[in-house]
């Protein structure tokens, strides 16, 4: 509509043709880009579901099992901030 609007304010033409040509343009740009993200939400969701038929397959093996160590090791402990501040004070008063 606002293009069909400034089309005729500009020219003094009839902008039918135009306002078609703009109205199916941004239908079936819309339409594309749908599509598209809706195939790719698919996709995720089909490895996703892979994955998960993976996962019960390794589960209770020696690889599920090395994963879960490896995932403990990389965990980190809970840091007591004001215990590192103490350290840091009694750095500093002796220094």
């Amino acid at each position: 509509m606002c293009v069909g609007l400034a089309y005729n304010l500009s020219t003094s033409r009839n902008p039918a043709k135009l306002v078609v040509a703009t109205y199916g343009a941004v239908t079936f740009g819309y339409w594309f880009y749908c599509r598209a993200n809706y195939r790719m939400k698919e996709h995720r969701m089909k490895g996703i579901k892979e994955a998960m038929v993976r996962y019960s397959y390794l589960e209770g093996t020696e690889k599920d099992e090395a994963w879960a160590r490896s995932v403990l090791d990389k965990k980190t402990g809970v840091r007591n901030f004001r215990s590192d501040e103490a350290s840091e004070k009694d750095g500093e008063e002796q220094g």
